[in-house]
């Protein structure tokens, strides 16, 4: 005995509702092959309405009810936020010094030239 008038409504109601329900037994028993299944398909299969199902008005073939337990998604589990790691230097480096230039013969010193310029203008 089920709540469903044939055996057609009852695979019409699965292929519509339980082939795409991320309800964790139903998921497991669909995707791995194994396990309990939907528990309220257990309780349908006995010839009771379950408690989260609403019967549709205007009901189609598959659409019968309305499950409340339906689950579009699957659920996510959040991550904590991680601290980060405290970094070590890999190296003992000295800390960088001030860049020393050293003039090359023939090339121009612009940064004497700008000094000498600034002097020029005041």
């Amino acid at each position: 005995m089920t709540v469903f008038p044939s055996a057609y409504a009852e695979r019409a109601w699965r292929e519509s509702h339980c082939r795409r329900c991320y309800q964790p037994d139903e998921a497991m028993k669909r995707v791995v092959g194994s396990g309990p299944g939907c528990p309220l398909l257990q309780i349908a299969a006995s010839g009771v309405v379950p408690e989260q199902w609403t019967k549709r008005r205007k009901a189609e073939m598959g659409n019968t009810y309305t499950c409340a337990d339906f689950r579009k998604r699957p659920p996510v589990a959040r991550k904590g936020r991680v601290e980060p790691m405290p970094q070590e230097e890999l190296f003992d480096a000295p800390e960088p010094a001030e860049k020393l230039l050293v003039p090359v013969e023939g090339w121009p010193d612009y940064a004497a030239l700008q000094r000498k310029a600034g002097a020029d203008h005041q």
